[in-house]
């Protein structure tokens, strides 16, 4: 029989409250337990319930020092700016081989940048629009250049991610199975051919060549002047 004395001390309120809430599951089980007629269900459950807000306690305990030294993990509102997302939301999807921050390591699409100042400018002040236009006007370009670019990307990206990959999976599949041998058979047949010339160009060119070249070294030209 175990001792249920350390089952009858309180949690603290906020940590008790929090658990609460994670406490579904045990509360399946203790249907299972009264319903399965065991020795001891009560205490049984009584132990497992404590056993599981000790766990839950540790857990938020260890999560509230790690705060508090400073070892949590990055906020993440403060990349609300980058990804679009409101502040308090979850964390964008992370993947091994994708950088969701930098999208665009090697600066391949660098020429389509486009700001507001690039597009629209006022050089002089009597051609200036009012302030409050001019600054209404720089959050519609942005907010219809930004969800335009959105919209129309959830609508196409799937489809032409899909194409994009069967091209150029067909691209490579005639580079492996197709150009490469072709190549490498004509470098095969190429060989020869360059055997032949070779042997060609050292027993009929080259003596004559030579020959020629050692006459024309005897001739000597001298230039006088008038």
């Amino acid at each position: 029989m175990l001792p249920t004395d350390f089952l009858s001390h309180p949690l603290p309120p906020p940590v008790a409250a929090t658990v609460d809430t994670l406490l579904l599951p045990v509360s399946l089980l203790q249907h299972i337990f009264l319903f399965a007629h065991l020795p001891n269900r009560q205490l049984v459950v009584a132990l497992f319930v404590k056993l599981y807000r000790w766990k839950l306690t540790a857990t938020l305990l260890s999560r509230k020092k790690r705060s508090m030294s400073g070892q949590e993990l990055p906020d993440y509102d403060a990349d609300s700016r980058m990804t679009g997302s409101k502040k308090g939301s979850p964390p964008p999807i992370m993947h091994p081989d994708v950088d969701v921050a930098e999208r665009d390591p090697t600066n391949l699409s660098s020429y389509i940048k486009v700001t507001f100042q690039e597009v629209i400018a006022e050089p002089e002040p009597s051609v200036f629009s009012l302030d409050k236009i001019w600054v209404l006007s720089f959050k519609v370009f942005n907010v219809s250049k930004i969800w335009c670019y959105r919209i129309t990307s959830a609508m196409l990206a799937l489809p032409l991610a899909v194409l994009c990959g069967i091209n150029f999976a067909c691209m490579s599949f005639c580079n492996i199975w197709l150009a490469n041998p072709l190549v490498r058979c004509l470098a095969m047949e190429c060989h020869i051919v360059r055997q032949v010339w070779e042997l060609i160009m050292d027993v009929l060119l080259r003596p004559f060549c030579v020959s020629v070249g050692q006459c024309l070294a005897s001739i000597k030209m001298t230039v006088m002047g008038d």
